[in-house]
Protein backbone atom coordinates (compact mmCIF):
# COMPACT_ATOMS: atom_id res chain seq x y z
CA UNK A 1 0.00 0.00 0.00
CA UNK A 2 2.88 2.35 0.73
CA UNK A 3 4.00 1.85 -2.87
CA UNK A 4 0.63 3.09 -4.12
CA UNK A 5 0.65 6.12 -1.82
CA UNK A 6 4.16 7.13 -2.95
CA UNK A 7 2.96 7.21 -6.58
CA UNK A 8 -0.33 9.09 -6.03
CA UNK A 9 0.87 11.94 -8.23
CA UNK A 10 0.21 9.88 -11.37
CA UNK A 11 -3.43 8.67 -11.46
CA UNK A 12 -2.83 6.42 -14.49
CA UNK A 13 -0.05 4.55 -12.68
CA UNK A 14 -2.32 3.99 -9.67
CA UNK A 15 -5.06 2.72 -12.00
CA UNK A 16 -2.60 0.34 -13.68
CA UNK A 17 -1.57 -0.98 -10.26
CA UNK A 18 -5.21 -1.59 -9.28
CA UNK A 19 -5.89 -3.39 -12.56
CA UNK A 20 -2.83 -5.57 -11.93
CA UNK A 21 -4.14 -6.44 -8.47
CA UNK A 22 -7.53 -7.38 -9.95
CA UNK A 23 -5.88 -9.65 -12.52
CA UNK A 24 -3.91 -11.33 -9.72
CA UNK A 25 -7.10 -11.98 -7.77
CA UNK A 26 -8.81 -13.34 -10.89
CA UNK A 27 -5.94 -15.78 -11.44
CA UNK A 28 -5.97 -16.77 -7.77
CA UNK A 29 -9.68 -17.62 -7.84
CA UNK A 30 -9.83 -19.08 -11.35
CA UNK A 31 -11.08 -22.60 -12.06
CA UNK A 32 -7.65 -24.17 -11.53
CA UNK A 33 -8.64 -26.84 -9.07
CA UNK A 34 -11.15 -24.61 -7.27
CA UNK A 35 -14.81 -24.71 -8.20
CA UNK A 36 -15.91 -21.23 -9.23
CA UNK A 37 -18.57 -19.62 -7.07
CA UNK A 38 -20.14 -17.98 -10.13
CA UNK A 39 -20.78 -21.31 -11.87
CA UNK A 40 -23.85 -23.33 -10.95
CA UNK A 41 -24.07 -27.09 -11.34
CA UNK A 42 -25.82 -28.66 -13.03
CA UNK A 43 -26.39 -26.13 -15.82
CA UNK A 44 -30.03 -25.53 -16.66
CA UNK A 45 -32.18 -23.96 -19.36
CA UNK A 46 -35.62 -22.66 -18.32
CA UNK A 47 -38.43 -21.29 -20.47
CA UNK A 48 -42.10 -20.67 -19.89
CA UNK A 49 -45.35 -20.20 -21.74
CA UNK A 50 -48.80 -19.33 -20.47
CA UNK A 51 -49.42 -23.05 -19.83
CA UNK A 52 -46.17 -24.53 -18.53
CA UNK A 53 -42.56 -24.12 -17.49
CA UNK A 54 -39.94 -26.37 -19.08
CA UNK A 55 -36.63 -26.96 -17.33
CA UNK A 56 -33.74 -28.81 -19.01
CA UNK A 57 -31.08 -29.99 -16.57
CA UNK A 58 -27.78 -31.13 -18.09
CA UNK A 59 -26.71 -34.23 -16.18
CA UNK A 60 -24.62 -36.54 -18.37
CA UNK A 61 -23.36 -39.60 -16.56
CA UNK A 62 -25.93 -39.29 -13.77
CA UNK A 63 -28.02 -42.38 -13.10
CA UNK A 64 -31.71 -41.34 -13.12
CA UNK A 65 -32.19 -43.40 -9.94
CA UNK A 66 -29.82 -40.96 -8.21
CA UNK A 67 -31.94 -37.88 -9.04
CA UNK A 68 -34.53 -36.37 -6.71
CA UNK A 69 -36.95 -33.64 -7.86
CA UNK A 70 -39.21 -31.63 -5.58
CA UNK A 71 -41.38 -28.53 -5.85
CA UNK A 72 -42.21 -26.42 -2.83
CA UNK A 73 -44.37 -23.43 -3.68
CA UNK A 74 -42.54 -21.77 -6.55
CA UNK A 75 -39.15 -23.44 -5.95
CA UNK A 76 -37.97 -26.45 -7.97
CA UNK A 77 -35.10 -28.38 -6.37
CA UNK A 78 -33.00 -30.94 -8.24
CA UNK A 79 -30.69 -33.14 -6.15
CA UNK A 80 -28.54 -36.02 -7.23
CA UNK A 81 -25.07 -37.43 -7.52
CA UNK A 82 -22.67 -38.43 -10.22
CA UNK A 83 -20.57 -41.36 -9.14
CA UNK A 84 -16.83 -41.46 -9.71
CA UNK A 85 -15.88 -44.35 -12.04
CA UNK A 86 -14.72 -47.43 -10.11
CA UNK A 87 -11.24 -47.37 -11.64
CA UNK A 88 -10.75 -43.59 -11.22
CA UNK A 89 -8.22 -43.98 -8.39
CA UNK A 90 -6.02 -46.13 -10.63
CA UNK A 91 -5.85 -43.47 -13.36
CA UNK A 92 -3.43 -40.60 -13.71
CA UNK A 93 -5.52 -37.64 -14.87
CA UNK A 94 -3.98 -34.84 -16.88
CA UNK A 95 -7.23 -32.91 -16.90
CA UNK A 96 -10.51 -33.56 -15.13
CA UNK A 97 -13.23 -30.97 -15.68
CA UNK A 98 -16.27 -33.12 -14.99
CA UNK A 99 -17.80 -32.75 -11.55
CA UNK A 100 -18.33 -35.89 -9.43
CA UNK A 101 -20.24 -36.16 -6.20
CA UNK A 102 -23.51 -34.83 -4.84
CA UNK A 103 -25.23 -31.74 -6.20
CA UNK A 104 -28.32 -29.70 -5.45
CA UNK A 105 -29.80 -26.85 -7.44
CA UNK A 106 -32.89 -24.78 -6.57
CA UNK A 107 -34.66 -22.59 -9.10
CA UNK A 108 -37.34 -19.98 -8.50
CA UNK A 109 -40.22 -20.63 -10.88
CA UNK A 110 -42.05 -17.63 -12.39
CA UNK A 111 -45.41 -18.91 -11.08
CA UNK A 112 -46.99 -21.70 -9.02
CA UNK A 113 -47.06 -25.21 -10.44
CA UNK A 114 -49.75 -27.85 -10.77
CA UNK A 115 -47.54 -30.29 -8.86
CA UNK A 116 -49.74 -33.34 -9.44
CA UNK A 117 -49.18 -33.02 -13.20
CA UNK A 118 -45.40 -32.48 -13.32
CA UNK A 119 -43.60 -34.82 -15.74
CA UNK A 120 -39.89 -35.57 -15.94
CA UNK A 121 -37.94 -37.56 -18.54
CA UNK A 122 -34.22 -38.33 -18.84
CA UNK A 123 -32.75 -38.71 -22.34
CA UNK A 124 -29.19 -38.40 -23.64
CA UNK A 125 -27.91 -36.90 -20.40
CA UNK A 126 -30.60 -34.22 -20.18
CA UNK A 127 -33.36 -34.25 -17.59
CA UNK A 128 -36.43 -32.42 -18.96
CA UNK A 129 -39.02 -31.35 -16.41
CA UNK A 130 -42.41 -30.10 -17.68
CA UNK A 131 -44.26 -28.15 -15.01
CA UNK A 132 -47.87 -27.16 -15.78
CA UNK A 133 -48.92 -23.75 -14.54
CA UNK A 134 -51.44 -23.81 -11.67
CA UNK A 135 -54.94 -22.95 -12.87
CA UNK A 136 -55.22 -20.16 -10.29
CA UNK A 137 -52.08 -18.50 -11.72
CA UNK A 138 -53.07 -18.65 -15.41
CA UNK A 139 -53.93 -15.42 -17.18
CA UNK A 140 -57.64 -14.93 -17.77
CA UNK A 141 -59.41 -13.02 -20.47
CA UNK A 142 -61.90 -10.54 -19.17
CA UNK A 143 -65.00 -9.89 -21.28
CA UNK A 144 -65.87 -6.25 -21.75
CA UNK A 145 -69.41 -5.10 -21.30
CA UNK A 146 -70.55 -2.67 -23.95
CA UNK A 147 -73.32 -0.26 -23.00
Amino acid sequence: MAFLLDRMGDPLTVFDDLMGMQESFNRLFSDRGVRSVAREYPPVKVWASDDEIVVDVEAPGVDPKDVDLSIDGTVLTVKGKRMLPEDARERTYHSRERFFGEFARSLNLPYRAETAKVKAAYRNGVLRVRIPRAEADRPRRVALEVN
